[in-house]
């Protein structure tokens, strides 16, 4: 460096107020004597009107100074409107990875001219990535950034464009124009979640599954369709295009859970339960045939496929639940009366006679009694809810205190209902732990 040459930096140096950039009368010196000609002519060239001191910092690195960019860099920045932008442009602007890119100038030239600040800095992120810098995708990455619909997008696009695996994969491109082309932010999220997830980058459904994200009807949908993908190692396609076509969102959620159920998939009836659930009349009778098909009791008995087609077809969600319940209960699923009693609930006059049947089909001590049926038919001919739950009421402390006091009387099962429940038109209720005596002394009258 000769003479003439430090003096004019140093003026440089004192007109754009560059002092403060060094600690010291030494640092300035050593930073002084460490210029190469190169950086000795770029800072020299240095001819700006006015100068935000903000921005004055990347004057002096050396790495930009060293480069053929430094002059066109620092018009760039300078010429931003925006302090954040002219802030992301001053670190890519000093970043050493970006700097020995092929990509630098135009990164810069894409920062500087974006639409917003969030975005600009989302791609200054991935014009410093190494991991973007080294692949093939950077470029187009880049534009895509650049051109998203929203900072939202924009963000899940800066999360792909730097993560490795999908960078790595094959459908690295694909996934993130379908993430840019998004209809909706909350769509564009679930794409991001399967475009970075190992399972599905490794499947062999993983195009299709990020396609039929991509045009789900509903942000319910691409969440279920997400939530199989991201929580499965591996998934039936019929499942998907399933939960894809479903007819009400919210059944999206029931066929997802089930989609992913270990016990179901390794069923028999699995294809045919989702099917069940995906025609449901209502989401209550998609979410109560769902319980069923994850139900490990119900799973394995001989009752399920009927029990699921009795759910699927019950005229109400009251009997839908009355059902699901007499479906997953253990007893009755291991006594003789289960079948039965199925169809009686399935068949119930009304939904609140339908509870009445589910309360005594759900009775250990009444499916252990050799009375049982005929109990249930009994409520099941009711006239009425209230002869119903009278006869409730009834039966099951009658059977749980005495299951012989009928034969003990001498009396038919039909007459000793009757003579109890003259009694109980007298008697508001029959508290549950009534003593057996008392049966007596009510049915004596």
């Amino acid at each position: 460096m000769t003479y003439q040459e430090m003096q004019q930096i140093l003026l440089k140096i004192k007109k754009y107020h560059l002092t403060n950039l060094f600690a010291n009368k030494d640092a300035l010196c050593t930073w002084l004597g460490s210029l190469n000609p190169k950086q000795i002519q770029n800072f020299l060239s240095i001819d700006l009107e006015k100068i935000n001191l903000n921005k004055t910092n990347f004057l002096i690195d050396l790495d930009l100074l060293n480069t053929d960019y430094y002059k066109q860099g620092v018009k760039l920045i300078f010429n931003v409107k925006s302090d954040k932008i002219a802030e992301y442009l001053c670190r890519v602007a000093t970043d050493s990875d970006s700097l020995a890119s092929k990509h630098h100038r135009q990164d810069m030239k894409l920062i500087a001219n974006t639409k917003s600040d969030k975005i600009a800095k989302c791609l200054s992120l991935v014009a410093k990535n190494l991991k973007s810098l080294a692949s093939e995708h950077h470029r187009e990455d880049m534009k895509l950034i650049a051109n998203a619909k929203s900072d939202e997008v924009t963000k899940y696009l800066c999360y792909v464009a730097t993560y490795s695996n999908s960078l790595a994969s094959e459908y690295h491109s694909e996934d993130m124009k379908l993430i840019a082309n998004a209809r909706t932010g909350y769509i564009a999220y679930n794409l991001y979640e399967v475009a970075i997830n190992v399972h599905s980058l490794a499947s062999k459904h993983h195009r299709e599954d990020m396609k039929l994200i991509a045009n789900a009807k509903s942000g319910i949908i691409a969440e279920c369709l997400r939530y199989v993908v991201t929580n499965s190692s591996e998934h039936y396609s019929e499942d998907m295009n399933l939960i894809a076509n479903v007819k009400i969102a919210g059944i999206a959620v029931y066929l997802s859970i089930v989609a992913i159920d270990p016990n179901s998939i390794a069923n028999e009836y699995h294809s045919e339960d989702m099917n069940l659930i995906a025609n449901a009349k209502t989401e209550y009778i998609a979410d109560c045939l769902h319980e069923v098909a994850i139900n490990v009791y119900s799973l394995s008995s001989d009752y399920h496929q009927d029990d699921m087609q009795l759910i699927s077809n019950a005229v109400s969600d009251k009997i839908a639940a009355c059902l699901k319940d007499v479906a997953t209960y253990s007893n009755s699923l291991a006594s003789e009366y289960h079948n039965t009693d199925m169809n009686l609930i399935a068949n119930a006059k009304t939904a609140q006679i339908a509870e009445c049947l589910c309360i005594v089909a759900k009775d250990a001590n009444s499916l252990a009694n050799a009375y049982h049926r005929e109990c249930m038919e009994q409520i099941a001919n009711a006239e009425s809810y209230e002869e119903a739950r009278k006869l409730t009421e009834a039966l099951c402390p009658y059977i749980k205190e005495n299951s012989n006091l009928a034969s003990t009387l001498e009396l038919s099962l039909d007459q000793t209902i009757l003579l109890s429940l003259t009694k109980l038109e007298e008697i508001e209720c029959i508290d549950q732990e009534i003593e057996t005596n008392e049966i007596e002394r009510i049915l004596k009258i």
